[in-house]
């Protein structure tokens, strides 16, 4: 890295980054001035990452690591993470299972749970912890879905899905109670139908769609200007 982390607006890990939501994110966050972390499960570069500019790519660099087995995770963040100074969390990565309630099995259960939940609770209590310690501040953004949103509709097939979706939600509330005064805000963004490979699968027949680059921006903009009224809260995006 020819630049220190000082000379960037700030420095960013963002999940799921490689393609959909997480990598839009990564891109707009490196285009604002920011350093950024971009995590995939496997490491594969995204196939547009050449039509990046030279000095953005200089800005990243990508970290791989299986979220949904969780003593990876926590090896992860003590080996790879722990020295990053860390201001901005992005907790997109998601996983779905369609498996009728009936027939969902725990182990599926709780892999959807390791992934939506149990490890944007180890990044988030990591990321939490830096800040504090560094006095830093910092924002962690949560990005859940409608699912979290009492009364919407709810799809078939998709109760862990769901339940996960509530839990990351409180738990962004809760930190974001936790860090007030420390000036770590928490917020979580709930889209409703983003054109990515999951959502297309989970709901086909959805009447409208919106696109990762939307929520991308809505995602950049809560970076770039907080506003503290939205600390703690669930925010829909439609």
């Amino acid at each position: 890295m020819s630049r220190t982390y000082s000379e960037y607006k700030g420095v960013a890990l963002v999940t799921g980054a490689s393609s959909g939501i997480g990598w839009k994110t990564v891109v707009r966050l490196l285009r604002e001035g920011y350093y950024v972390f971009a995590h995939q499960r496997k490491a594969v570069p995204p196939r547009d990452l050449d039509e990046l500019p030279i000095s953005d790519r200089e800005s990243l660099t990508f970290l791989s690591c299986d979220l949904d087995d969780t003593d990876s995770v926590m090896e992860w963040i003590q080996k790879d993470l722990r020295e990053i100074p860390i201001q901005i969390l992005i907790n997109n990565a998601g996983k779905a299972s369609k498996i009728d309630f009936e027939n969902i099995s725990a182990f599926e259960w709780e892999s959807v749970f390791r992934v939506n939940v149990i490890a944007p609770f180890l990044l988030s209590q990591w990321a939490f912890q830096s800040m504090k310690a560094r006095r830093s501040g910092g924002i962690l953004v949560h990005v859940s879905s409608m699912a979290s949103i009492p009364n919407a509709e709810k799809f078939h097939g998709f109760t862990a899905y769901t339940a996960s979706k509530y839990a990351l939600a409180g738990l962004s509330e809760n930190i974001a109670s936790e860090g007030r005064g420390l000036g770590i805000y928490s917020v979580c963004i709930s889209p409703g139908a983003v054109r990515t490979k999951m959502m297309e699968q989970m709901v086909p027949e959805a009447a409208s769609w919106m696109e990762p680059e939307e929520v991308a921006v809505f995602i950049a903009s809560l970076v770039r200007d907080f506003p503290a009224l939205c600390n703690g809260t669930n925010i829909i995006l439609k």
